[in-house]
């Protein structure tokens, strides 16, 4: 939840729009003509890693001191940043991710099947 119009989603916006823009520069095609192969992950470029980023960089910024994932690594109960509240990690996917129990609170649980993965639309049993 947040108020309307805060920088921090603000960021998060500008940064998943940039995105792309760079990777379709550096492919010399446009945003529509993108495609999988030249995106190096989606979930790093439009997903919840690109959300983090955005974020740190905006809360850097904002607190005018060096700010980033060393800030956020290994903590064990939600705690606020500025006006930004972080949860532990393991409160996120993480039976998927392998945290052990001694992580925080788990919250989310994941049933996906990764579809922007591949062309098949998911994940691969091997």
């Amino acid at each position: 939840m947040t108020k309307p119009k805060t920088s921090h989603i603000v960021a998060v916006i500008k940064y998943v729009i940039d995105e792309p823009k760079a990777s379709a520069a550096q492919y010399s095609v446009t945003t529509a003509e993108l495609n999988m192969t030249m995106i190096s992950d989606v979930v790093d470029v439009m997903g919840p890693q690109a959300m983090t980023v955005a974020l740190l960089q905006n809360l850097q910024k904002e607190m005018g001191v060096p700010f980033g994932r060393a800030n956020i690594t290994d903590i064990k109960e939600p705690t606020l940043f500025q006006d930004v509240l972080v949860l532990p990690n393991a409160a996120f996917a993480s039976r998927q991710a392998g945290f052990p129990k001694d992580r925080g609170p788990y919250l989310v649980e994941h049933h996906y099947a990764g579809s922007w993965k591949n062309v098949k639309g998911g994940e691969i049993q091997s």
